[in-house]
């Protein structure tokens, strides 16, 4: 149970920082 968690745990890590990412290129992008 403990391993499941962890496991989502990065799993919604990695996304969050795959999306700032995707937010962070866009917004460079709109400004240049």
């Amino acid at each position: 149970m403990l391993s499941l968690f962890l496991r989502i745990a990065q799993t919604n890590a990695s996304d969050a920082h795959l999306i700032a990412g995707h937010l962070f290129q866009r917004t460079v992008g709109g400004v240049e």
